[in-house]
């Protein structure tokens, strides 16, 4: 069964919760994928432009954990974006939704509840940046995209491990670096810059 439901909507999503529970098996699983762009430059951003981008992210994931406290769940899965770890010109708003799913993550997980945000970078084929055709801008960053097959194995992956944060990317980190400059490179970035050898890191 699939609905369309705006996941910031509380008495919608109340009561699509209610309909899944009435029906008989438990509700083993949240995933989280909404999401929405109003791209600006920080000058221009407002609170229209937070709005649009807070309500799928950071409203509707909050709204998922606090309605299924109740639920034995598995799994409470957030697809973040890696803007919220890497930071992305023009999307002061969709980077700081992003990190609040990352600190959401971690918040449950103190509590002892299920918790994982992947943040994800560019998919090839599917996706916004496939959709708004961002690819050869990215890749010129140092950026890659993955393909669907490598998505879902790093997703497998994750899932079969105790993880709560993991960024998921394609990406050439020397040329990213070089271009980023040190002086817009962030903390995580600068000690990045350090490593001899750059690995893969969760």
């Amino acid at each position: 069964i699939a609905e369309a439901l705006d996941v910031s909507d509380e008495a919608g999503l109340r009561a699509l919760l209610a309909r899944l529970r009435a029906g008989g098996a438990p509700l083993r699983g949240v995933w989280h994928s909404a999401g929405a762009l109003a791209d600006a430059a920080l000058l221009q951003q407002d609170d229209a432009h937070f709005r649009r981008v807070f309500a799928a992210k950071v409203d509707g994931a909050t709204l998922l954990d606090r309605l299924t406290r109740g639920d034995a769940l598995d799994a409470f899965v957030l697809f973040a974006s890696v803007a919220g770890v890497l930071g992305s010109a023009g999307q002061s708003n969709h980077c700081a939704a992003n990190a609040f799913l990352d600190a959401l993550a971690a918040s449950r997980a103190a509590q002892a509840l299920p918790a994982l945000s992947i943040d994800w970078g560019a998919w090839r084929d599917i996706g916004a940046a496939a959709d708004l055709g961002i690819g050869e801008r990215l890749a010129a960053q140092g950026v890659g995209a993955l393909t669907p097959a490598q998505g879902l194995a790093a997703l497998a992956r994750l899932l079969d491990r105790p993880t709560v944060q993991a960024a998921v990317l394609a990406i050439d980190w020397p040329t990213y670096l070089a271009r980023m400059g040190p002086r817009g490179r962030s903390a995580l970035l600068s000690e990045l810059a350090r490593l001899d050898r750059l690995t893969v890191v969760e």
